[in-house]
């Protein structure tokens, strides 16, 4: 049976567009291209076959699981891979870059790490980095759950380093921001009723709308326009 065991980042708790999932089964047993438990596989999950102890990698764009060697390295549990973080330090297969920029803060990678570069996933072996996923061509249907999401405290503008989670915080909150402005704006608009054929009474003052002067009994403070 193929078990659904994490779904979430591997390390550091939610950050990025992408969940990856960590599964397991038996190597009899068929691995799935496409969906689990109804949801999609996003590039770089993790499947353990239990009765070998073999791992593999997701490709995405070509719905492929790749054995890889992930035994024991960096500083996480979960099969061994560690997703450290978002790095800007620049990336290519192949790239022996070491310490490199996370998150920025300067981290000297460990076997088994694995970072975003761009819309790029690369897996460090100890001395070189490899690419194992490109996230470019990534629909919004393949992104999963947005665990942890909190509306933002101010309406404040996205700014580029912001994560998903962030952006779409920050935007609800300036819509409630301005749902309630609006909410303001009726409420004087209902303090505005009608008292009489030639007369409207805002906030408790009475204001006469005609191109005659107003008779009879007129409040102090009352408005007449039109005259």
């Amino acid at each position: 049976m193929v078990t659904l065991i994490k779904y979430g980042a591997l390390s550091g708790g939610v950050k990025y567009n992408v969940n990856q999932m960590w599964i397991c089964g038996l190597s009899t047993d068929t691995k799935p291209t496409t969906k689990i438990d109804g949801m999609p596989i996003p590039n770089g999950s993790v499947y353990t076959e239990i009765d070998t102890g073999k791992n593999f990698m997701f490709d995405y764009d070509n719905t492929t699981w790749y054995e890889v060697s992930i035994g024991g390295g960096g500083s996480g549990t979960q099969g061994g891979i560690v997703l450290v973080g978002e790095t800007t330090t620049a990336l290519t297969d192949e790239a022996t870059t070491n310490p490199i920029t996370v998150d920025g803060q300067s981290y000297t990678a460990q076997p088994n790490d694995a970072v975003i570069y761009g819309s790029k996933e690369f897996l460090f072996d100890g001395t070189k980095w490899h690419e194992f996923g490109d996230l470019s061509g990534l629909a919004s249907k393949d992104i999963g759950a947005m665990t942890g999401y909190a509306k933002a405290q101010t309406g404040a503008g996205i700014a580029p380093t912001d994560t998903l989670n962030q952006a779409i915080g920050k935007v609800e909150k300036r819509v409630d921001d301005n749902e309630n402005d609006i909410l303001t704006l009726q409420q004087k608009v209902v303090a505005h009723t009608a008292g009489g054929s030639n007369y409207d009474t805002i906030n408790g003052i009475r204001v006469y709308v005609d191109s005659t002067a107003p008779t009879g009994t007129i409040p102090t403070g009352s408005l007449w326009i039109g005259g």
